[in-house]
């Protein structure tokens, strides 16, 4: 069997393109050790996380040239020398961009024992914790519900929908009544953080996104109760800023953003006393040098207003990701919350797929299905 792989060919200055990935072949590795399971990928994520592991101030190492590209995937297991898993069971887990792979409990273990050695610094033992986290298998079996799609192991049970609820309500303590601001909200996170909140009682729930499309899917197909547009200004249209006055004339309470820059900025004029902001991604700045990056100007609003502004990388959350699963899958059950995924077609395409997400055109999850 032949094995495909996109591998990094350099690493990204600016805005990241197909070119800076190259697909490479090799033979399938069929003898395997004890505790070793081959697997073939099904279906890959295309997250905006993916951009920041190609730096260096990421909180994995770098992704180096030459090196496969890290992505959450579905996979099946296609032979087994580990106890845990038979042939045909459908796993997910960090697959990367090829069509097999072969994970390893030894390493596995590897990685967990760094991450309690005392010797090591308190980073490189959280960078082995992250490791862990990566090499590790879940049964899709145990993770979804009846009539659930294997798909939404990638989407709103796997890291996009534990980063909403974790984000949300743990970092973002949401409640009853709250006023919720979310940008990147026609994303697969932003999108589940809207739904949530509406769930969880918010008072109301106003998404930023770009292009009028995308904010009448807000409202029309996520439930949002209002939708501004980013890019409306541009257009000869009101500003983002007049929008969320409009909409929140008494300020937000909770603002998750996944956007930074500009949008980030905005949010904070609008913000009541004692809100609270979630840093959850900042897809805005990533292919930017750090000389040129934006960042508020108004952080004295938070002063002001007695804010606070935190961020989070949701696998500190894992004590919560059982928690998270079962209400989230029970809102999901009850109809409460609506799963879209956009799906690329063709392991070829998935550096595309990739630049489609970075570049905002997506609306829900973006997949991409060999």
């Amino acid at each position: 069997m032949e094995n495909r792989k996109w591998l990094l060919k350099a690493t990204p200055k600016g805005q990241i393109s197909p070119s800076h990935f190259h697909l490479t072949r090799e033979a399938v590795r069929q003898e395997l050790g004890d505790g070793e399971v081959l697997l073939k990928n099904l279906v890959f994520s295309c997250d905006p996380a993916q951009r920041t592991w190609l730096t260096a101030s990421s909180y994995i190492p770098q992704v180096q040239p030459g090196e496969v590209m890290p992505a959450m995937s579905l996979a099946q297991v296609v032979k087994s020398r580990h106890p845990n898993f038979v042939e045909g069971e459908v796993v997910s887990g960090v697959g990367g961009w090829q069509e097999f792979f072969v994970f390893s409990s030894a390493e596995l273990e590897t990685a967990k024992a760094k991450a309690k050695d005392p010797s090591l610094s308190p980073w490189q033992r959280q960078q082995a914790k992250y490791r862990a986290g990566f090499l590790k298998l879940d049964k899709v079996s145990g993770v979804l519900p009846p009539g659930v799609p294997n798909e939404a192991a990638l989407s709103l049970l796997g890291i996009t929908g534990l980063t909403a609820w974790t984000g949300l309500l743990k970092v973002g303590r949401m409640k009853t009544g709250d006023v919720v601001l979310v940008s990147g909200a026609a994303g697969s996170t932003g999108s589940f953080v809207g739904q949530l909140a509406k769930a969880k009682g918010a008072k109301k729930v106003i998404g930023i996104a770009g292009g009028k499309e995308k904010c009448e899917s807000l409202k029309r197909e996520f439930g949002f109760d209002a939708a501004l547009d980013y890019k409306a200004e541009r257009e000869g249209g009101p500003s983002l800023l007049r929008q969320l006055k409009e909409a929140a004339p008494q300020g937000v309470d909770v603002f998750f953003d996944n956007v930074g820059g500009d949008v980030l900025e905005t949010g904070l004029f609008n913000i009541k006393k004692g809100a609270r902001i979630v840093l959850c991604g900042a897809i805005s700045q990533y292919d930017k040098k750090a000389t040129e990056m934006k960042g508020p100007r108004n952080l004295g609003e938070l002063i002001v207003k007695g804010a606070s502004m935190q961020g989070f990388i949701v696998m500190d959350f894992a004590p919560f990701f059982r928690e998270a699963a079962v209400e989230l899958a029970k809102l999901y059950a009850e109809g409460r919350i609506v799963v879209k995924h956009d799906i690329v077609e063709g392991f070829e395409n998935l550096p595309n797929a990739l630049c489609r997400l970075l570049a905002g055109k997506n609306v829900g999850k973006q997949l991409c299905r060999l």
